[in-house]
């Protein structure tokens, strides 16, 4: 049975696949490895353990569509997702107001959607080429 995600569960499964590729890319200092242990330790993974797998496929998806957002939502979700940055510290790099916390909750509903959008505009076109592709294939066995 497949499980379907929330873009919340695949905003989080990107965060992980681009911390993990970042480590892998800049090499494990032992500062690096003491910090990754202890950014587990607060969202409560045990050492030792390895957390929550990461579907790569689906964070190679999302990152493709990352890619093409605006600059202020790209900057909020990376924050947000990838470096695990609090609101507050967003709103001050970016300059969103601190209060009420509704514009901060706005901002990322924005990113969220428009990353939302462009990932279903994705897998539509996904689907559109793969049908041209099936019928293609067809009228060439019909020959």
């Amino acid at each position: 049975m497949t499980r379907i995600l929330t873009i919340t569960d695949r905003l989080e499964n990107w965060g992980r696949w681009a911390r993990s590729w970042s480590r892998r890319a800049e090499g494990d200092c032992l500062t690096a490895v003491i910090c990754e242990r202890l950014r587990k330790a607060t969202n409560g993974i045990l050492p030792g353990a390895d957390g929550p797998l990461v579907n790569e496929t689906d964070a190679l998806q999302v990152d493709r569509a990352w890619r093409l957002q605006q600059d202020r939502h790209k900057s909020l979700l990376r924050w947000l997702y990838v470096r695990n940055a609090s609101p507050d510290f967003i709103c001050r790099r970016l300059h969103i107001p601190i209060r009420p916390v509704d514009f901060f909750d706005i901002e990322l509903g924005r990113a969220v959607e428009a990353l939302q959008n462009t990932l279903d505009k994705n897998q539509q076109g996904n689907r559109i080429r793969s049908s041209k592709q099936f019928d293609s294939v067809m009228k060439h066995d019909e020959t």
